[in-house]
């Protein structure tokens, strides 16, 4: 990681709905790619996340989620299973592909918790991503009480962004219907076409991201050792997922957020 400090977030969010746009061929990644090649490269821009069997090292990717900044009404959902490694080596041409853009670590790209997600990218498909920022960190940067337990992407957004009634109440049926389909058996991700109800679920899980960062940010901003911890444990989440021994999540914060930076000169800000 080249930066030292997180990168600021360019856009005026809106707390929008999202819309998919679902692909199964290449035009979607032409489009995508030049949508984030257009954007100045050292501000975030592109939230992603991934769905599948048990993903993992050795689990079966179905969907890649990517919501840009740029654009937060619009989730563009790709079918990993439909168009395989054609999705991250098709390349505009202009040279550009979408695992170009995932290995280039001078471009960010955010997720909140990128344990799974990039031990199966770097497992199913090889590819090496850099300039991952960790959303889930980023909570545990700012968080007053115990930092001992991690917490999930539904409780950040309950507990920090300012969303409606009706906003909370959409975006939660889509995430609940998703895990109520499944119940436990998450090869339903390999049914093709897939179920509707599991399109939106993936559409869902990134819309909120740029504004969950955008939040936490101005949070962090004074903060600069933290912002170091926060980039470093999120290369350290990355380097871990893409060994070899890589199983598994767990629900424990890392080591290093349990005594963090002193930032008053007078004593720990933090304390488990």
């Amino acid at each position: 990681m080249t930066w030292k400090q997180l990168p600021p977030m360019a856009w005026n969010l809106k707390a929008l709905l999202t819309t998919m746009n679902v692909a199964t061929g290449p035009a979607i990644v032409t489009e995508l790619v030049l949508y984030r090649i257009k954007v100045d490269p050292t501000v975030v821009e592109l939230s992603f996340d991934l769905e599948g069997t048990n993903h993992g090292r050795h689990g079966g990717l179905s969907k890649l989620q990517i919501t840009l900044a740029c654009n937060t009404g619009v989730t563009h959902v790709l079918d990993v299973c439909e168009l395989c490694k054609q999705l991250f080596l098709y390349e505009t041409r202009q040279g550009v592909s979408v695992k170009k853009i995932f290995e280039n670590i001078q471009i960010p790209k955010v997720i909140f918790d990128s344990r799974q997600d990039c031990a199966a990218l770097h497992g199913e498909f090889g590819i090496e991503i850099q300039g991952v920022i960790d959303l889930q960190l980023m909570e545990l940067g700012i968080r007053e009480c115990s930092v001992e337990r991690l917490w999930g992407l539904e409780r950040c957004i309950d507990q920090y962004l300012p969303l409606s009634e009706s906003e909370k109440r959409i975006w939660k049926f889509y995430k609940n219907g998703g895990h109520e389909y499944c119940d436990g058996d998450y090869s339903k991700w390999q049914i093709r076409s897939l179920p509707e109800v599991l399109v939106d679920y993936a559409a869902n899980d990134t819309v909120y991201m740029p504004h969950l960062y955008a939040y936490l940010m101005e949070k962090l901003k004074e903060k600069p050792e933290m912002m170091t911890l926060i980039l470093t444990e999120s290369v350290k989440r990355v380097a871990d997922s893409q060994s070899l021994d890589f199983v598994t999540s767990g629900s424990l914060a890392p080591p290093a957020f349990f005594t963090r930076p002193c930032l008053d000169d007078e004593e720990n800000l933090f304390k488990r």
